[in-house]
């Protein structure tokens, strides 16, 4: 579920964090990230994920263009999980 990102949302904050616990290079963190700083671009952000697939070079390009931005994982892979029913975690 998408939540709307805003002034609001924001608004006395140092750092947000967001959390996906699959990220692919499809990954739609990035659109977060892009409307946070669209928003304020000083505010620190922070990105968890369970695991972080196939992280090919582009997405590591991605990942470096970013400014004030952290990316922590649990765990690396290079094996692509098969999509059930349009999801990428096999649940």
């Amino acid at each position: 579920m998408w939540m709307i990102i805003d002034e609001v949302n924001l608004n006395g904050k140092d750092t947000i964090v967001l959390v996906d616990f699959v990220m692919n290079t499809e990954n739609r963190i990035f659109l977060y990230i892009d409307r946070i700083r669209s928003l304020d671009d000083e505010i620190r952000i922070v990105v968890m994920a369970g695991i972080i697939y196939t992280p090919t070079d582009d997405f590591i390009r991605k990942v470096k263009e970013f400014i004030n931005v952290s990316f922590f994982a649990l765990s690396l892979s290079n094996d692509r999980p098969e999509k059930l029913d349009g999801r990428d975690t096999g649940w």
